[in-house]
C-alpha cells in the first residue's frame, strides 16, 4: 500500500507551491496588512510543501478506503464482479486504479443502486482526470446546483445535464 501512494503522490501534477520570490514577499509585506510580517518570518515553503504533501496521502488514504472493490461493488448491486466491470468497460461506472487494482468510488451509489444520469456523467469524465479532483467535485456543494453535491443532486433524480456542464469546465476551476 506504502507503494501504491508513493505512485499516487508522483502522480499529482502540481504536489507543493513554489518559494515565493523576494519581490512577492516584499509585496505582501506592504500590502497584506498588520501582522503579515510575522506570518512572512515565520513561513517556510519546506514545511509548506510537507504540509500539502500530508494532506495529498490523506486525502489519497481516505479516498481509496471510502471505495469499493469490484467484489463490493458487485455485491452491492447484487450483480456479478463481471457486470461491474462492464459496466466499467462501458463508461456506465467510473473507476480508478490503485497499483494493479481497479477502485470504485462510492460516490456512485445511492444505496444498492447506481445513481440516476451516472452513465452521463462519467462519459463526460476527462481520460487525465485524477481520482481526487473528481471526488472533490462530485462530493463538495456548489451553487451552481443549489447547494448541493452532484452527488446528491443525481440521486433526487434532477438533470445530469448539469453535472455535465460542470465536467465540461473542469478545466476552469
Amino acid at each position: 500500500m506504502a507503494g501504491e501512494l508513493d505512485a499516487a503522490l508522483r502522480s499529482l501534477q502540481h504536489p507543493g507551491s513554489a518559494p515565493l520570490s523576494a519581490h512577492e514577499l516584499d509585496y505582501l509585506s506592504k500590502q497584506a496588512g498588520a501582522g503579515t510580517d510575522e506570518v512572512l518570518a515565520q513561513w517556510d515553503p519546506v514545511d509548506e510543501q510537507h504540509r500539502h504533501t500530508v494532506a495529498v496521502a490523506s486525502s489519497i488514504k481516505d479516498l481509496v478506503a471510502s471505495s469499493l472493490s469490484r467484489t463490493q461493488a458487485a455485491q452491492q448491486l447484487g450483480v456479478d464482479p463481471s457486470g461491474i466491470s462492464r459496466r466499467i468497460h462501458e463508461d456506465a461506472l467510473w473507476s480508478f486504479k490503485v497499483g494493479s487494482r481497479l477502485r470504485i468510488p462510492s460516490w456512485q451509489f445511492a444505496g444498492n443502486a447506481l445513481l440516476p444520469g451516472l452513465a452521463e456523467i462519467v462519459a463526460a469524465i476527462p481520460d487525465d482526470a485524477h481520482p481526487l479532483d473528481i471526488a472533490a467535485m462530485m462530493t463538495s456543494p456548489h451553487e451552481f446546483i443549489d447547494g448541493h453535491t452532484p452527488a446528491q443532486w443525481l440521486a433526487a433524480g434532477r438533470d445530469p445535464g448539469a453535472i455535465v456542464s460542470m465536467i465540461e469546465d473542469f478545466d476552469r476551476w
